[in-house]
Order: C-alpha cells, then structure tokens, then sequence
C-alpha cells in the first residue's frame, strides 16, 4: 500500500468518525424520550417524573434501532473499502467475534433494570 493509498483511507476512516459523532437515535413510548449517541451511550431521558422501568428500556432500545440506519450508512463507504474488507476477512479469521456494542448495551440495561425491580431503592447494595 503505497502513502497516497494510506492518506485516502485516512481520510475515508476520518470522515466516517466525525459524521458517527453526529449522529443521535430517539425512541419515545408513553410520553418518555430517550437520546442515544452513536455507540449507544444514553444521552438524555426526558418524560414524566414517575415511569415505569419497561418503558424506558423499550424507549433506548427504540432510540437504539433508529440511529442504526444512520450509523451504517456513515460507515458504508470505509467498510465497503477492499482494504477493510481484506482486514475483516484476516481478522474473522482468527479469532470469535463477540456481539456488537448494541447487544451489550442491551444485556447490561436489562441486568440494571432487573435489580432495579428486585430493589428499587438499592438497600441490598448497602448491606
């Protein structure tokens, strides 16, 4: 790969991240509103002062599902790279992939919220 190909794919990786910066998914149920950025960390929980946990799980993964589409079409033009491709297929290779961030987010919000329920004031946590 010569320099002029490293630059161009610099640029493509460069262009990509600053427009996945941008990018926010909304999911709204029963009057609760939920922002996520891209890598799916929660920006803003707006609604009522009193909600059901389920609904605002059901609210992030709404918000999760639309800025998706966004994500992948920021991304299009780097991962439809031959050299990326070439670099996925090495890397496939050699090892499991583990399941995106979307999915441990997922898991991880659903361990709070069954704790939540379990304890809602978190008084095992002190004891």
């Amino acid at each position: 790969m010569t320099h002029g190909n490293h630059e161009e794919l610099g640029a493509k990786v460069r262009r990509a991240q600053l427009a996945v910066e941008q990018i926010r998914g909304v999911g709204t149920v029963d009057g609760v509103t939920v922002q996520v950025s891209a890598d799916n960390t929660i920006i803003s929980i707006d609604g009522p002062a009193s909600v059901k946990p389920e609904t605002v799980l059901e609210a992030y993964r709404i918000a999760l599902r639309d800025k998706e589409p966004r994500v992948e079409a920021a991304m299009r033009d780097v991962l439809q790279d031959a050299r990326v491709s070439q670099l996925s297929t090495f890397t496939d290779s050699r090892g499991r992939r583990e399941p995106g961030p979307e999915h441990h987010a997922i898991d991880q919000e659903e361990e709070a919220w069954d704790r939540i329920q379990q304890d809602p004031l978190g008084r095992r946590d002190q004891l």
